[in-house]
């Protein structure tokens, strides 16, 4: 009997457990489908995790163009002179559509490049493509209005730039730089026609891009005739040839008549020409500065086949020689002549008239 009892208390608190068992598990299935189930009127649900958005494209330059042309439009025949974007101004678009304009800086010049820039023929109104942190403009947003001279002038006086001549009888003629201070490039031969008159006020220094020639022509007057107050400064890339002065007096000349002016001669060549007196130079009461260059194998038929000097002064830094005919300098006791530093091919000569 008393096992009987034991037994039966050991079967109740098993069924007791097994009770309480179900009615966890009942419980447990209750919460979850609470979690799992839609919120009924007043309940808040759990939040919902924001999503992260991808990454946006970056901003790239998609276009340029020339809002504002650069300032300097004349360049020379065949040139390869850096095309000067100074006052140039950009408009850069970007892929996200904004615009920004940008005015070139010498700072930047390394992020723009110019390309197809015609230069083997003179004119004007050509264009040339600019490219700006390798974007290159396209279509009407390039450079425009630039010209291709034979003759370029820097003028640093009055309205100061670059111009641009077609002929070297324009370039020192009252449309151009008489009366001005300016270098004037040549970038082409030139054959003359007459006289080039440098007059008071004007101030010219001519030099060559390379090697350029000035022909003369058989005619009055020199090549170049330099009158009080004028000024003008030979360089080096420049011959001044082929002139015959056929005024038979001795106001002449065959390359260069220096009336009253200043004449400079830094480099270049003057040869082959003739004249009665000076068949290079004449100088009458004027001042002549040679420091380079050479004058040689011109002619005069009366006096001074190199230089001839009537009343100024003759200043020659360097030999004057290579064969001059009737080579020597022709001038008045009175004048002063110096020679420093090299030596006068021929005899020199002091002759009044």
């Amino acid at each position: 009997m008393k096992k009987f009892i034991t037994y039966l208390r050991s079967a109740m608190l098993i069924i007791v457990a097994m009770g309480l068992l179900i009615s966890c598990g009942n419980d447990f299935n209750d919460m979850m489908k609470e979690r799992t189930s839609p919120p009924s009127g007043g309940e808040t649900p759990l939040p919902t995790p924001t999503p992260i958005p991808p990454p946006l494209p970056p901003i790239t330059l998609s276009s340029i163009s020339v809002k504002t042309q650069p300032t300097r439009t004349a360049y020379g025949l065949n040139s390869s002179d850096a095309v000067d974007l100074t006052g140039m101004e950009l408009t850069l678009k970007y892929s996200d559509g904004s615009t920004q304009d940008k005015i070139y800086s010498p700072a930047e010049a390394s992020l723009y490049s110019v390309a197809n820039f015609d230069r083997v023929a003179t004119g004007s109104g050509k264009t040339a493509d600019v490219t700006y942190d390798g974007v290159t403009t396209t279509g009407g947003g390039n450079i425009t209005g630039l010209g291709v001279h034979n003759f370029v002038a820097n003028r640093t006086s009055g309205t100061t730039g670059y111009y641009g001549y077609d002929t070297l009888q324009t370039a020192f003629g009252s449309g151009g730089e008489a009366g001005q201070t300016a270098v004037i490039t040549m970038y082409a031969d030139e054959q003359l026609s007459g006289q080039i008159a440098i007059n008071s006020t004007t101030n010219i220094t001519l030099i060559g891009n390379g090697s350029q020639t000035i022909k003369g022509y058989m005619g009055g007057g020199a090549v170049f005739r330099i009158n009080s107050g004028g000024a003008l400064t030979l360089n080096d890339g420049i011959t001044i040839t082929g002139h015959v002065n056929t005024v038979s007096n001795p106001t002449s000349g065959g390359a260069v008549h220096v009336a009253g002016g200043t004449f400079t001669m830094n480099g270049g060549i003057i040869e082959g020409n003739k004249a009665t007196w000076g068949g290079g130079v004449y100088i009458q009461s004027a001042t002549f500065i040679m420091g380079g260059g050479k004058i040689r194998d011109n002619n005069a038929t009366s006096g001074g086949g190199g230089v001839a000097l009537n009343h100024g002064t003759f200043t020659a830094l360097t030999p004057i020689n290579d064969d001059n005919k009737a080579t020597y300098i022709y001038g008045n006791r009175a004048n002063q002549v110096e020679i420093l530093g090299g030596t006068i091919g021929g005899t020199i000569s002091y002759m009044g008239w």
